[in-house]
């Protein structure tokens, strides 16, 4: 879709949820993005549109090129790229909360949080947000008048390969500090289980993995790196074991 001309491209108000929806591959250029909250957009470009309303609507996988997505429901945004074209941001937040953004990535906006006009996210609500970052990069800040902005960054750790009923639990390296875990991971096929779990980068954890049959696996001051990871767990039979 793209004119010379402005135009719309928008869905009314009257939009049915039971409507088999799929733009996949389509891009829209130049065009004034009207969503709604029953729409679900995957695998589509967004490029130098002058205004981009998320009304709630669901966005994954997406990428926008000088395009400013006016959001008030960020956690409906995944798996989607951001490049600047010199100024504007990716994200203008038009409520207050606590959101979620996963697996996004930016390309050409300003490195440092400030007020050049170029940063990732620009808090325009009033008021204070967080922002939990899963995977994808940590955008920068802009904050506008009596806003605040909290950013908490994490990782996904995947563990694969696990026999079933196998318990996971994660804990600060070298304390008893549990961070995450499972009585039984269930994920996956029999004796591949796996278990994703997020945490900060950089951190330095214990994971450990039980299962009555087998010697318990451990991987001790696993230092979290900057991306999400994937880690292999090989379970050992244990000879000795009886249920008696």
């Amino acid at each position: 879709f793209t004119s010379e001309s402005p135009y719309f491209w928008r869905f009314s108000n009257n939009y049915s949820s039971n409507t088999t929806l799929n733009f996949s591959g389509t891009t829209v250029v130049r065009g004034t993005v009207t969503l709604r909250e029953p729409v679900v957009l995957d695998n589509m470009t967004f490029i130098s549109c002058p205004a981009f309303y998320q009304n709630n609507a669901t966005i994954t996988d997406s990428s926008f090129t000088a395009t400013t997505v006016l959001a008030n429901n960020i956690t409906n945004i995944s798996g989607c790229t951001f490049t600047s074209a010199g100024t504007g941001h990716a994200i203008q937040a038009s409520n207050t909360g606590t959101f979620t953004l996963t697996d996004c990535f930016y390309t050409g906006y300003a490195s440092v949080d400030g007020s050049t006009g170029n940063e990732v996210f620009y808090n325009n609500s009033g008021g204070a947000i967080t922002l939990n970052i899963v995977g994808g990069n940590t955008p920068t800040v802009r904050n506008g008048a009596g806003a605040s902005t909290t950013v908490v960054s994490t990782v996904s750790i995947t563990l694969t390969g696990m026999k079933d009923n196998s318990e996971v639990r994660v804990y600060s390296a070298g304390t008893t500090t549990e961070l995450a875990g499972i009585e039984n991971a269930t994920d996956g096929t029999t004796d591949n289980r796996s278990f994703t779990f997020t945490v900060t980068p950089g951190a330095s954890i214990d994971i450990r993995v039980f299962n009555l049959n087998w010697i318990s696996d451990d991987t001790l001051a696993y230092t979290v790196p900057s991306s999400n990871a994937s880690i292999p767990i090989a379970q050992r039979i244990d000879r000795v074991y009886a249920n008696l």
